[in-house]
């Protein structure tokens, strides 16, 4: 009986040992990781409301499902343009920081024309979640949100 008590302690003992050098080690386990892909654009969506408030100006009420921060490019152009006609219209780039928020457009500095524009904000994945949130940066294509909007503009036409 003394045999069998006596290899039970050191079975025991040596457990002991065993766990007290586990908790003591420095080097802190591997968090587990979870290989996340690209999220598909369609789950997510921009939508914008313009309305002119001045002869140039545009205030855009933009909505959004994107995981907050991003920036996107808020834009104002004439419709009907050619690609290789002269630019008309006023574009600024803007951090987006809830679901709801107002983008103010001036383009008086372009001496924008009277006439019918598109208004659009766009997600660029390429730089828009740089700042933002993981959910943000795994999204891999433009999201655009549209509308049409009237400027009186300087009172000239495109042509």
């Amino acid at each position: 009986m003394k045999k069998g008590v006596l290899i039970l302690s050191t079975v025991f003992l040596l457990g002991v040992i065993a766990v007290s050098v586990a908790r003591n080690d420095p080097t802190p386990p591997k968090p587990a990781t979870v290989a996340v892909g690209p999220v598909a654009s369609e789950d997510f969506k921009i939508s914008i409301e313009a309305t002119p408030i001045s002869q140039y100006e545009v205030s855009l009420n933009v909505k959004t499902n994107i995981p907050l921060p991003i920036e996107v490019m808020a834009s104002v152009s004439i419709k009907g343009q050619n690609p290789k006609d002269t630019y008309i219209g006023v574009s600024q780039r803007v951090k987006l920081t809830s679901a709801e928020q107002t983008v103010k457009l001036n383009g008086k500095s372009e001496n924008l024309p009277s006439g019918e524009y598109l208004a659009e904000v766009t997600f660029y994945p390429k730089w828009g979640a740089k700042n933002g949130s993981a959910a943000a940066k795994r999204i891999n294509a433009e999201i655009i949100g549209q509308a049409d909007v009237t400027l009186s503009g300087s009172g000239a036409s495109k042509t």
